[in-house]
């Protein structure tokens, strides 16, 4: 094991948190953040797409285009909620990396994932809303 991988073995594991919409849209979303901020550990937002996921979704069955077309709008979707939710507390760093979710944790801030970078154009990931 190389030094930098065994520095990183030694790190605290990060909580990973999924904010889904429906938390996002209930009045409890300033509780949660308040207690996501206070974590001792690392902690990782994933957003889900919440209502602009909802309105891809729509969009997709009104105007008919494809599943791989409304994949990347649902990810843009996650990504645009990470914006949203990351200026809702000092403290809260949006990143679109695992280099750049670490150097969040390293500074003492919650990591909030956008993944569009790094999941768009992955074969491996069915292109699907299941």
């Amino acid at each position: 094991m190389r030094t930098d991988e065994r520095a990183v073995a030694l790190e605290p594991r990060p909580v990973v948190v999924k904010l889904g919409g429906s938390v996002v849209r209930s009045p409890e979303l300033p509780a949660w953040l308040d207690v996501i901020a206070a974590s001792a550990r690392p902690v990782v937002i994933v957003p889900g797409g919440g209502a602009l996921a909802d309105e891809v979704r729509a969009a997709q069955a009104r105007l008919g285009f494809g599943d791989g077309a409304a994949h990347r709008m649902a990810l843009l979707a996650m990504d645009q909620l990470a914006w949203a939710v990351g200026g809702l507390r000092a403290g809260f760093e949006v990143g679109d990396t695992e280099e750049v979710l670490r150097s969040s944790f390293a500074h003492g801030r919650v990591a909030v994932w956008a993944p569009y970078s790094l999941v768009a154009g992955r074969s491996d990931i069915p292109q699907v809303w299941t």
